[in-house]
């Protein structure tokens, strides 16, 4: 009973911010909206205690899902859950380039966003379509701006200071 409670709770807390808590309950939301002309991202959420390749393995299911359903969709990720990790990001972007899909980098808090910047920095050289989420109340988002033009990212500005990913 107990379990119910808590379920229903988290699914009450999120309903606003995201499909549910498999990929097809995204899927069914991305068809939903496509069909109205809107592009979404995928972002899958990892927890506490997911190791950065399960986390890479939860992402690749969720760009291979958005190339083989042809998808309007990026695919949103979350740097510390990676662990900034270079090498498996580059397992991501090989077949998003393959796919012709973005990589978005969302953002988490204030204290992973110069590490998140430094791995966006290494991944727009190594390919270019990538995008970044820009908390609009953090006073450093005006320097990432800067950056992020200079890297010719496109950017997703949020108003809470923790990105929400749908």
């Amino acid at each position: 009973m107990l379990i119910q409670i808590k379920e229903w709770m988290v699914r009450r807390l999120t309903e606003n911010y995201i499909a549910g808590p498999h990929l097809t309950d995204a899927l069914r939301l991305c068809r939903r909206i496509s069909a109205r002309g809107w592009g979404s991202i995928l972002c899958p959420w990892d927890g506490p205690g997911d190791t950065p390749e399960e986390v890479l393995s939860n992402y690749q299911t969720a760009l291979q899902t958005i190339a083989s359903e042809k998808l309007d969709a990026h695919l949103s990720i979350k740097a510390p859950s990676l662990r900034y990790d270079f090498e498996l990001l580059k397992r991501l972007m090989d077949p998003a380039a393959e796919w012709g899909a973005r990589i978005h980098f969302d953002a988490q808090d204030f204290h992973t966003a110069t590490p998140t910047f430094r791995l966006l920095e290494r991944a727009v050289q190594y390919y270019p379509n990538i995008g970044c989420t820009l908390p609009s109340r953090w006073r450093r988002s005006c320097f990432d701006a800067e950056r992020a033009i200079a890297f010719r990212v496109p950017v997703r500005v949020v108003k809470r200071g923790v990105a929400r990913s749908y």
